[in-house]
C-alpha cells in the first residue's frame, strides 16, 4: 500500500511514469504470480490513470494534479462518479484557481496622480490649510475641512480620502 501512495504522490506532482505504473498495476499486471501492488484488478481505476498518464505525457511534467485524491482516491476508498469525459477528469484533478480580480479602473481628472508624484500623510504634512486659505504650493493634496478652531487630527476629508491636484493661487 505504501508503494501505491508514493506512486499517487508522483502523479500529483506531474509524473507520467507513475501514472502509467498505476494504470498497469490496476489492470492486473503480474497478478498471476502475486507481485501486483494492488492485489486485484480494477479496470475503472486503470482507465482513469491511463487517461491521466497520456495527459501528463503531453504536458511533459508541467501539469500538476493536487486534487487527484478527490477525483481518483486510492483503494479502499470508492471511486467518485465520472461522466467519462477525459477533460472533466483532468480539470477536476488540477488546482482550483480563483478567477482574476477585475482590474480597478484608473482614476481620472484631479485624482490621477502621475508617476513620480506622491502625497504626504496627514501626520507627515507640514501644512494645515483651513477655510478659504490658498494652498502653499501646487501639487497633490488631501483636502480636509473643519472649523477654524479644530486641531489637525479633528479635520475630516473634504470630498473623499483620495488626493487631488490643487494649484497655488498667486495673489
Amino acid at each position: 500500500m505504501y508503494a501505491l501512495k508514493i506512486l499517487q504522490e508522483g502523479v500529483k506532482l506531474g509524473s507520467a511514469k507513475c501514472a502509467h505504473s498505476l494504470s498497469s498495476e490496476f489492470r492486473g499486471f503480474d497478478l498471476s504470480d502475486g507481485t501486483n501492488l494492488a492485489g486485484y484488478v480494477d479496470t475503472a481505476r486503470a482507465q482513469r490513470y491511463g487517461i491521466l498518464a497520456r495527459a501528463l505525457d503531453f504536458y511533459g511534467g508541467r501539469l500538476k494534479l493536487p486534487n487527484l485524491d478527490k477525483v481518483l482516491p486510492l483503494p479502499p476508498a470508492p471511486l467518485p462518479k465520472w461522466d467519462g469525459d477525459r477533460h472533466t477528469l483532468i480539470n477536476a484533478a488540477k488546482a482550483v484557481t480563483p478567477p482574476p480580480a477585475p482590474p480597478t479602473p484608473p482614476r481620472e481628472g484631479r485624482e490621477n496622480i502621475p508617476e513620480g508624484h506622491g502625497v504626504l500623510s496627514r501626520a507627515e504634512s507640514p501644512y494645515a490649510v483651513r477655510g478659504d486659505q490658498p494652498v502653499p504650493e501646487t501639487g497633490y493634496w488631501l483636502a480636509l475641512f473643519g472649523p477654524t478652531f479644530s486641531t489637525r487630527e479633528e479635520l475630516l476629508f473634504a470630498r473623499q480620502p483620495f488626493p487631488e491636484h490643487y494649484c497655488r493661487r498667486h495673489l
